[in-house]
């Protein structure tokens, strides 16, 4: 075979491989996917100049001030304790808190996180957070809300829930603005390490 033909097969063939990736992606995850890595570009050009700082003072410490740990003062390490998985989603009048949602997103393995975010899947929820950011899609008049469940004072917090709302409502909308909302998980994503639970149905009842 001609060497210029391997060469656009070698080409082509991992291009087309993720064109079909690519098309698996919904439109919305793209969307809240650009938005996050946005974010995250912004907090990376505001953390390098302390980052560089830091890296100079550690380089500036002296090996002599650093002492080794006596072993007889030492804590032996406990154990953590085992975060049990719910074994039901809410229902009824029943909601989960947010609280239970942020402990396990920081307790549980990958795997574990998984089956938890499937067993919580289509529970109710009344959560009060600060408006991030809010995005229009490129499609219909909904917009995406990104509230952020710690509040402004926090450094380098992201975002950590998204709901949908039309667009005259996110117009209402200011960053940093404190809002209680109701709703129903439908489903958590996680990009670059942080997890992201998604909402449906969301009612703003308090903003």
């Amino acid at each position: 075979m001609n060497k210029y033909r391997v060469c656009i097969l070698v080409a082509v063939i991992p291009a087309a491989c993720m064109i079909a990736t690519v098309e698996q992606v919904s439109h919305e995850e793209v969307d809240a996917l650009t938005g996050r890595v946005a974010k995250l570009e912004q907090r990376m050009t505001k953390l390098e100049p302390r980052l560089k700082g830091l890296e100079w003072h550690i380089k500036s410490i002296n090996k002599k001030f650093i002492s080794r740990p006596n072993p007889a003062t030492v804590k032996p390490r406990t154990q953590a304790k085992r975060s049990p998985l719910p074994t039901s989603k809410a229902t009824g009048s029943q909601t989960i808190p947010y609280s239970q949602v942020r402990h396990n997103e920081e307790h549980l393995t990958d795997i574990q996180w998984d089956v938890y975010s499937n067993q919580i899947a289509g529970s109710r929820i009344k959560w009060t957070g600060w408006v991030d950011d809010a995005q229009e899609e490129f499609w219909g008049d909904a917009c995406l809300v990104f509230v952020d469940m710690d509040s402004p004072s926090e450094p380098f917090s992201l975002y950590d829930v998204i709901i949908t709302q039309q667009k005259a409502k996110a117009l209402q909308l200011t960053k940093g603005r404190r809002i209680t909302f109701w709703a129903t998980i439908d489903k958590t994503t996680s990009f670059l390490g942080n997890r992201t639970v998604w909402l449906k149905n969301a009612k703003i009842t308090q903003w």
